[in-house]
């Protein structure tokens, strides 16, 4: 099986819009942790200022870090608490994260050059970093989805038919350095994730960092790869892929399904792609900036207060994609045509003209041995008698002789004897 570039001239209308993820480097805003250790009903023996020092550990609940004994410790104080005020781990995170309403992490967004409300086109959703908010997001069904313009529910990713700057996605996104209380990257800004609008935001997604007071433009070069139908009768673990019609829900497996199959039989399930899919190469450009520079002719940016702000555009970067195609590379039909141009080619010598040797001596042969060995049938001869005394016979002699001599010689080669009678 191989993998070969079909054609760069697709257009890009037929290519969906990735989703766009963003994240706040700040997980656990100070603000709101402030505001929750004091409102919670604590025991005696527990400190509104103890839950708001333990609220930093909040990212060890679900990061790949490992907390110490004294953390440990600490986190099951916090889980006692939250069980003595009936809050689930789900409900912390959205009062504590800066990015529990999209509002306040992207504060202005334009699609296609009109404007939207931030909270009709993003909705937060919980990644391996932290909750995020993301845009054109089809991976987990939901019913608060993206709304068109017209303003129903989208139930397919977006798409454009244009290429270039502020043609896609414009959004301004706000990330407080003051309000930082609790962080896994050292760093500020945010987290910009592009992928399929039908994958799970991961690690392994393609990344890019935002910091506040820059501008960023993320170009991406969509490429779409198809599988032909021949690789279908492949087994999905030599393809490495399944078809559509291929995945079920039995082939979805949890955290605890893993780490259980891990345990037991030593290796991790393994989870292979789609034979369709797309992939969303990106270029970034980015520059500072600028809070005092006076914009002429765009709307997006009247009566908009730029600092610690960022500016994020995502867009294609020409009208035409690349599609590519796996394939088998050797089946047996090509292996039939590859033989029979070369010994057509170098021989003289087809494989029609094989077949037809072949064909030759498997029937023809035999049949001519058979037919030799059975006996043929004989027929019983005729006898011309021809009586030379009589009148016609002593006629035909005189009068037309060579007609006589010819067809005595004929009757007598074809098999039939004559007797002359006197």
């Amino acid at each position: 099986m191989g993998k070969v570039i079909e054609s760069t001239q697709g257009a890009i209308w037929d290519v969906p819009f990735p989703a766009v993820t963003v994240c706040d480097l700040n997980i656990v805003s100070r603000r709101a942790a402030r505001q929750l250790a004091d409102n919670l009903t604590l025991p005696e023996n527990v400190t509104a200022d103890f839950i708001y020092e333990t609220f930093r550990l909040v990212p060890l609940l679900y990061s790949t870090f490992i907390a110490e004994p004294e953390e440990k410790d600490h986190l099951k104080t916090l889980q006692s608490v939250l069980d003595y005020n009936n809050m689930s781990i789900e409900a912390l995170v959205l009062k504590l994260s800066p990015a529990a309403t999209c509002n306040n992490l992207v504060q202005r967004c334009m699609w296609k050059n009109a404007i939207y409300r931030c909270e009709d086109i993003f909705k937060p959703i919980f990644t391996l970093l932290s909750l995020c908010c993301t845009f054109n997001y089809f991976a987990v069904e939901d019913q608060s989805t993206s709304m068109t313009s017209e303003g129903y529910h989208s139930k397919s990713p977006r798409r454009v038919a244009s290429c270039g700057y502020q043609t896609a996605l414009t959004a301004l996104l706000y990330t407080d350095p003051e309000d930082y209380y609790s962080a896994t990257v050292a760093s500020q800004g945010a987290l910009v994730i592009i992928d399929n609008a039908y994958n799970i935001p991961d690690l392994d997604s393609p990344v890019r960092m935002v910091n506040p007071a820059t501008e960023v433009l993320i170009a991406l070069s969509p490429e779409r790869t198809y599988t032909t139908a021949g690789i279908k009768s492949v087994s999905p673990a030599q393809r490495q892929c399944y078809y559509s019609d291929e995945v079920g829900e039995h082939l979805f497996f949890c955290a605890e399904d893993v780490s259980n199959n891990l345990t037991r039989h030593g290796h991790i399930l393994q989870c292979l792609p789609e034979c369709e899919h797309y992939d969303y190469p990106l270029e970034v450009a980015l520059g500072r900036l600028a809070e005092s520079v006076y914009v002429n002719g765009l709307p997006f940016f009247v009566d908009v207060n730029l600092k610690n702000r960022s500016l994020l555009n995502v867009f294609f970067n020409d009208l035409v994609s690349t599609r590519y195609r796996r394939d088998v590379y050797l089946n047996w039909q090509n292996i039939l045509a590859a033989f029979g141009g070369l010994l057509s080619l170098m021989l003289g010598f087809t494989l029609i003209s094989g077949f037809d040797l072949i064909l030759f001596f498997a029937v023809r042969v035999p049949y001519d041995c058979v037919t030799t060995m059975v006996p043929k049938k004989t027929t019983p001869q005729k006898i011309h008698v021809k009586e030379l005394h009589k009148k016609e016979s002593w006629m035909e002699q005189t009068l037309y002789p060579r007609e006589y001599k010819e067809n005595s010689f004929e009757n007598t080669k074809s098999g039939s004897y004559e007797y002359r009678k006197y």
